[in-house]
């Protein structure tokens, strides 16, 4: 079984009127490849403090976190991501920008932070992730496959593949970039279809045309993308923040077959086919 839990849904700052349905913090997931793996973080959003603290509760001490790119809606959480203020943890930062650790270092740093980032407690290492390519992270049995994603400054898309099940995680991309989405199909599509991927939808589809070149895309893209490419349940994650929970609501319900993520949800695979842990006893087909 491969699982999804979502720990930031938002997308730049939180909501200006607090939810109770979709959440409040910014992207990141913890992506679980099953019992015998540990699990491990996908972006630095401000939702992901919470998920290390419970970590820690539970005895783990090492952590690795890849990032989708650097902007500050997906790195803040830093600040207050404790496992960086111990000595008895390692933290392992994957990102295929080779500045990664110099941009650390710059944002963690006086006068914006009173501690430096070379001084923090635990031992921190980086990593370079090879770009449109496959690689394992050490002692999960998965394989995890990259693309480019048009963004500005650029996006990392990730395939997490267990031979079994396959998830597409695409935030921050623009899919109305039709010259710039070989990599999200060839993700998309691998060698089976996945069976959930998760989509930035940051604006409606009435808004797109205002917002051409701002990185972002429409629940409708993100569906008709799915549906080409055989993808089983397309969801939806990168909340804009002045979409409410009704708001929300609205759209999903408009929407079909399509969902929206909220925080602290958890979507799991078995047998490709995606269920959310609010409704085990109906299984999603993903009949667009």
């Amino acid at each position: 079984m491969l699982s999804i839990r979502f720990l930031g849904t938002r997308g730049n700052l939180a909501p200006s009127q607090p939810s109770t349905v979709f959440g409040n913090h910014t992207t990141a997931v913890e992506i679980s490849p099953g019992e015998d793996s540990p699990s491990f973080i996908v972006d630095l959003g401000t939702g992901a403090a919470g998920a290390a603290a419970q970590a820690l509760a539970r005895g783990q001490r090492h952590f690795d976190v890849l990032m989708t790119h650097l902007h500050h809606d997906h790195i803040s959480g830093v600040f207050s991501f404790a496992p960086l203020y111990r000595p008895d943890c390692r933290v392992r930062i994957h990102s295929v920008r080779s500045d990664t650790e110099a941009f650390f270092a710059q944002l963690v740093q006086h006068p914006l932070h009173p501690i430096r980032f070379q001084d923090l407690a635990a031992k921190i290492e980086f990593f370079i992730i090879p770009p449109d390519a496959a690689f394992e992270l050490p002692g999960r049995h998965l394989t995890v496959s990259t693309a480019r994603l048009p963004h500005p400054q650029g996006c990392t898309g990730y395939r997490f593949d267990d031979g079994r099940n396959a998830l597409v995680f695409a935030t921050d991309i623009e899919l109305a970039r039709t010259d710039c989405l070989d990599g999200i199909r060839r993700l998309l599509a691998g060698p089976y279809p996945a069976g959930l991927a998760v989509f930035d939808g940051f604006f409606t589809p009435e808004q797109l045309s205002d917002h051409a070149g701002w990185g972002h895309s429409s629940w409708e893209q993100a569906r008709d993308i799915c549906q080409a490419t055989g993808v089983g349940q397309a969801l939806i994650t990168h909340h804009h923040p002045n979409q409410d929970d009704d708001a929300l609501l609205a759209l999903e319900n408009r929407a079909g077959s399509v969902r929206w993520a909220r925080e602290s949800q958890t979507w799991s695979l078995t047998g490709n086919q995606a269920v959310a842990d609010d409704e085990r006893e109906q299984p999603v087909h993903g009949k667009y």
